[in-house]
């Protein structure tokens, strides 16, 4: 494992329920279990409201992401080029992935950003990275 390269990511949302939109984009390369480089940490104005009950969670307001928010489709294409083609690996990739990301990423016409994907999604395949180590 000391020797794979693979990239953890995680996002916050404006809520649970469809459609759900990303509001934060967090992502750290990783070389086994260290930290490759600077990490990648971006906020969305995605001009959607963000319910109080998400906003309790995340800390994000509508007033926050205008401000300090960047286009989703400007965010997306930083991270495919952070990403590359690295295996991208979550707490809960059926969250991050298959329910946010992958709906988001079809809403925005954009090809999905995966690689080695452990979920159950038409882009994943199984790479056993984190195999016995």
């Amino acid at each position: 494992m000391n020797d794979i390269h693979w990239v953890l990511l995680d996002t916050e949302t404006n809520g649970l329920r469809a459609p759900i939109y990303v509001v934060e984009l967090a992502a750290q390369r990783m070389v086994g279990w260290e930290p490759d480089g600077e990490p990648f940490r971006r906020l969305l104005n995605q001009n959607v409201s963000i319910p109080q009950e998400a906003s309790r969670v995340n800390g994000y307001t509508r007033e926050i992401l205008e401000r300090d928010g960047d286009p989703a489709l400007d965010v997306y294409a930083d991270f495919r080029r952070y990403a590359g083609t690295l295996p991208l690996v979550s707490y809960n990739l059926a969250y991050d992935l298959d329910r946010v990301l992958l709906p988001e990423w079809q809403r925005l016409d954009i090809a999905p950003i995966c690689s080695g994907l452990q979920s159950k999604t038409p882009c994943s395949q199984s790479t056993g990275i984190f195999g016995s180590d």
